[in-house]
């Protein structure tokens, strides 16, 4: 018998994820970025976050927006480095 995972909203699917959660988002060359999750986990104002991502800065992805909100205390990423000659946030 299948499991029904489906949840309602965004804020549905974040739910247990508290304060100094490990958050792992997904996402690869432009393709697959949680950015409705993302905006959700923004909006829930989770602080002291440790991010694990394959890019910190890519453009497509909203992870900035939790960046910039103080969320963040931690990333674990493997590509660093902006495309853009201004430091993003994560560098800054």
């Amino acid at each position: 018998m299948a499991i029904d995972k489906r949840v309602a909203s965004a804020a549905e699917a974040l739910d247990g994820v508290e304060d100094g959660a490990t958050v792992l988002i997904s996402g690869f060359g432009g393709a697959g970025f949680p950015n409705r999750l993302i905006r959700a986990l923004r909006a829930q104002g989770t602080r002291n976050l440790t991010l694990v991502v394959n890019s910190a800065t890519h453009r497509y992805s909203l992870t900035h927006e939790l960046i910039e909100g103080g969320q963040v205390a931690k990333i674990i990423c493997s590509a660093a480095r902006g495309a853009g000659k201004e430091l993003s946030p994560f560098e800054q």
